[in-house]
Parts: C-alpha cells; sequence; structure tokens
C-alpha cells in the first residue's frame, strides 16, 4: 500500500512539472480588445487637416518716364505688407517697364518705385515729398494696368571759389527748397561734400 502511496505522489509531482514547462513555453496569445485598444498611438490630427490653399494673388503694371512716356527699366519695385512671410518683395522692370508679382496674399500693400536719375513715388502718391495710400489686394484678387509715372530729377552743379579765386575743396553744398507748412521755410534735401578740385558733385535728384 505504501508503494502505490508513493509512486502516485510521484506520478502527480511529475505531471504538475510537465505541465508548468508546457505553459511557459506557450506562445503568447492576442491581446484582449480593451488592452490593446490602450496601447494604441494616439492618430495625427494635424494629417488629416486639408492643407491650405496656396495664395494666387496678382499685382501688375508699369513704370513710365513721366515727361515721354517711354518706358523705364530696371526700376526698382518694392511692395509690402503684414501678410508677406519674411518681409517685403521687389522686382526689376523688363526692358518694357513692366512688373508682376504673384502668389500674393490679401492684404493692404505699399508700393515705392526707384530709379537712378528718377524721384522716387509711392501708390497714390500725386506729389513727390507727399505720402502714397496702401493698396487694398483681397484673397485671390489680381490688380492688373497700375501705371507709375516717374518724374525726373533735376541736377545741381558747379564750381566754389574763396576771394583770391582759389577752388575750395571739402566745402558742405546744401540744397534748399521751400515748404509752406504754416508759413513757407526753406527746408533741406540733399547736401554732398566737394572732395575735388574744382566743380561740385552733383547733389541727384531733386524735386521741384
Amino acid at each position: 500500500m505504501l508503494h502505490r502511496l508513493s509512486a502516485l505522489a510521484i506520478f502527480l509531482l511529475v505531471s504538475a512539472a510537465a505541465m508548468a514547462a508546457q505553459q511557459s513555453t506557450r506562445p503568447p496569445g492576442p491581446a484582449s480588445p480593451g488592452l490593446a485598444g490602450s496601447q494604441q498611438p494616439s492618430r495625427d490630427t494635424s494629417a488629416q487637416q486639408e492643407a491650405q490653399p496656396a495664395p494666387k494673388g496678382r499685382i501688375s503694371g508699369r513704370v513710365l518716364a513721366a515727361d515721354n512716356g517711354r518706358a523705364v527699366k530696371r526700376a526698382r519695385v518694392f511692395i509690402n505688407a503684414a501678410e508677406l512671410t519674411g518681409g517685403g518683395r521687389g522686382v526689376m522692370t523688363d526692358d518694357m517697364g513692366a512688373f508682376d508679382f504673384a502668389d500674393l496674399p490679401g492684404g493692404r500693400y505699399s508700393m515705392t518705385v526707384s530709379k537712378s536719375g528718377f524721384i522716387p513715388l509711392s501708390y497714390g502718391q500725386r506729389r513727390p515729398l507727399q505720402a502714397g495710400t496702401p493698396l487694398q489686394l483681397i484673397e485671390g484678387q489680381e490688380l492688373k494696368g497700375i501705371e507709375f509715372r516717374l518724374p525726373r530729377g533735376g541736377v545741381v552743379a558747379g564750381r566754389l571759389f574763396d576771394e583770391d579765386g582759389d577752388p575750395m575743396p571739402g566745402v558742405v553744398v546744401r540744397a534748399m527748397r521751400y515748404e509752406y507748412q504754416g508759413r513757407s521755410a526753406p527746408r533741406a534735401r540733399r547736401h554732398r561734400t566737394n572732395r575735388r578740385q574744382g566743380p561740385i558733385s552733383h547733389l541727384g535728384a531733386l524735386s521741384r
């Protein structure tokens, strides 16, 4: 009887050890739906958002000389607006005096045109030295046929001599113009120092 009980105990121990070894080597089964759902990463909602359309606004026109109406090539046209990223934009006019700005967002734009030998002008400016007006561009709008007529600048040239008739180099020459601001008063516009023996350097473009 004792031998039978011992044999039965040994058999039960061996069976339990075999079952434990089998469970430890069994591959893990699929996780439960609730657990799998909690371990999945969150979806990137930004990828599902629609991309913003590219701006399609446009501003184009020509730059002409005010005295003869001829095209002014290689004039610099500069625009700026708060809606522009990275600051303003600038282009040079072609041989026909044309300029073109594409892919612009809607906004209030300031425009200036400059060229050596001419007086710079801003959009909406009627006379030199007056302030311009902003240009309103609606989203997707195309503004064509904008025309600038640049007036030519005057030039002042001459020579300075002292009382003995000798040239006076290094003298500061200042051009003045009268402006009515409650009363007529001279106002300095440009100056340049004469660094040569003889003729005064040109003073550049001066408005009338």
